[in-house]
């Protein structure tokens, strides 16, 4: 029960860091107009972080680290880049 409680609230907090951190590739580089730079980037960060999660929830499965860290683990994680992000961006 506290598995599926977990996953239930940490998937919109998920889905938030994830458009933020897709707003941040492309707001930085908005002057550029190479398409295929940003299919590129944007497929290697989604074949990242599909399997960063699929980590962080095999550790948690075979009990290395507590569920409720192996859920947020990769929120976490991706806020943090996305924080990164927004403040390089607001220094341009």
């Amino acid at each position: 029960l506290k598995k599926s409680l977990h996953n239930m609230l940490a998937m919109p907090f998920f889905l938030l860091t994830m458009t933020a951190l897709a707003s941040i590739i492309v707001l930085g580089t908005l002057k550029k107009s190479n398409n295929t730079k940003f299919i590129l980037i944007g497929l290697i960060s989604c074949i990242l972080i599909y399997y960063l999660r699929d980590l962080s929830m095999a550790l948690g499965k075979t009990n290395r680290i507590p569920f409720t860290l192996a859920t947020w683990m990769p929120i976490i994680i991706i806020g943090i880049f996305s924080a990164i992000g927004i403040l390089q961006i607001n220094e341009k």
